[in-house]
């Protein structure tokens, strides 16, 4: 198993917490909220609205074979 990173934290909404388990063998992301009594895996970031996961694991793949740049423009011009 890749090495397992967590990225949790508190937004502006204090009733909503966010929580990014990212496995770096093969870049699985995986986002879970939590927010007034329920919790449950998100597609969608909830902290940046319309940003989904999806892209997120995207831009980490092309990570390890693009430079930065690359990246960037890829993810400018996805964005819109």
């Amino acid at each position: 198993m890749g090495q397992i990173s967590t990225l949790d934290w508190v937004d502006d909404f204090p009733s909503i917490a966010n929580l990014v388990r990212i496995d770096h063998h093969d870049y699985h992301l995986i986002a879970f909220s939590i927010a007034e009594g329920h919790s449950g895996q998100i597609q969608v970031s909830e902290v940046l609205p319309g940003l989904k996961m999806s892209l997120v694991e995207e831009a980490l793949v092309r990570s390890q074979t693009a430079d930065d740049g690359a990246i960037t423009r890829w993810l400018m011009q996805t964005l819109g």
